[in-house]
């Protein structure tokens, strides 16, 4: 007899939280740029001095062996959006290279959505182990501040879209039938129940962001919830809002998206898990 998948999972879920891979350093490595002249979109590019100690939520210590037949798979982000908080809430960004969080300088919050195919990269009736989202910070803004950006279970569907912003994408683009809005789960006939996007009020992880690089969110048991709940039930799997800070003006935080033309920075989720007997 195999043992349950409910006291699998529970067996398993203590020690999830403990899982870090090698990407886990919160210290990425600082990537070149313009000076802080650059001001285009009202998103200054700069090039950060050194990144004083990170704060990152749910950070493991010790690391336990896997589990015996543990398998970890890699997938990539199956849409992604960025919501844009404007006049008539008449602008989106689903086919753009970039995500955004955080506040502008005018000031208008940025939010970002991103989801994967859970049940399309992991068999069904998988215990899930550890779940880690890493995503590349390509752009900041001033005043330079190190940023909580966190990750909320998003509660209802979203469209992506084909509006494909143009330059470095902070203001977005007018919006098309089918695109995520501020104010529409899917432009022009589905509202969020909440201007902003709907989704959980407590984050699943939370990562200080500062200086341009490569980030990871997790492992923490909550983000093993989402995904499993996920694979358990596909019809739920909305992903993440990705929330930042929306009280700093200009502290807005640009991500690579799906679309990034370089592949190496797109969205990576790790999931591992362990197969049914």
């Amino acid at each position: 007899m195999h043992m349950p998948r409910h006291l699998r999972w529970a067996a398993l879920l203590g020690a999830a939280v403990a899982l870090a891979a090698c990407s886990a350093d919160p210290t990425p490595t600082s990537a070149p740029g313009p000076t802080s002249a650059d001001t285009t979109e009202g998103i200054p590019l700069v090039t950060p001095p050194p990144r004083p100690t990170a704060t990152l939520a749910g950070t493991p210590t010790p690391t336990p062996p896997l589990p015996e037949g543990a398998v970890r798979v890699s997938l990539g982000a199956s849409k992604d959006v960025t919501l844009y908080d404007s006049p008539g809430s008449a602008l989106a960004n689903g086919a753009g290279e970039y995500l955004f969080a955080g506040l502008t300088g005018q000031p208008q919050a940025r939010r970002g959505l991103i989801a994967f195919d859970i049940a399309g990269g992991v068999p069904a009736d998988a215990t899930v182990f550890s779940v880690e989202l890493t995503l590349n910070m390509s752009r900041t803004g001033l005043p330079l501040f190190e940023a909580a950006i966190a990750l909320h279970r998003a509660t209802a569907s979203w469209g992506e879209g084909a509006t494909d912003a143009t330059g470095n994408e902070g203001r977005g683009l007018d919006v098309l039938p089918g695109d995520a809005t501020w104010a529409h789960r899917t432009f022009d006939d589905q509202l969020w129940a909440t201007p902003g996007g709907d989704f959980e009020s407590s984050a699943s992880v939370t990562t200080a962001v500062f200086r341009l690089g490569p980030y990871t969110w997790g492992p923490t048991e909550a983000m093993v919830a989402d995904v499993q709940s996920w694979l358990d039930d596909p019809g739920s799997n909305y992903g993440w809002a990705i929330v930042g800070d929306e009280e700093m003006r200009r502290g807005v935080k640009r991500f690579d998206s799906r679309e990034r033309m370089d592949e190496a920075t797109r969205p990576v989720l790790t999931v591992v898990y362990v197969p049914a007997a």
